[in-house]
């Protein structure tokens, strides 16, 4: 299994992926009237924690391992209208994006239903 420093190290970004992770955000936020305005870091940390779920996603799949959990979430839920915990397994095959969207989803304290709709756009 790869070692967990090379998971947790840092991915280089460039000027094109940052401003598309930039406007993902942005859609998330002003589709949801939040006025939330996301810094670079912001982005950059979402960014890496996403690369990392996915990578160990993809290790989980690889090992067989594919009804573990890969993170879990804990969002708002309107139509229980409760918190709810909200668990990624690895067969879910989220792709960093997906995972991307959930960092900002939840960073932003959406709502499981709104989280998901953003999610499944970008299927």
């Amino acid at each position: 299994m790869q070692s967990l420093i090379n998971l947790l190290t840092p991915t280089a970004m460039t000027h094109t992926q940052y401003k598309k992770l930039r406007d993902l955000a942005d859609e998330v936020s002003n589709g949801n009237n939040l006025g939330i305005v996301f810094k670079f870091d912001d982005i950059k940390q979402f960014w890496d924690t996403a690369v990392h779920h996915n990578k160990n996603q993809n290790l989980l799949i690889r090992d067989g391992l594919k009804n573990e959990n890969v993170t879990t979430y804990e969002m708002f839920s309107d139509s229980k209208n409760k918190l709810v915990s909200y668990d990624v397994k690895a067969h879910k095959q989220l792709s960093r994006i997906q995972y991307y969207i959930l960092e900002v989803c939840s960073s932003a304290y959406l709502s499981y239903e709104a989280t998901a709709n953003h999610i499944n756009k970008h299927q």
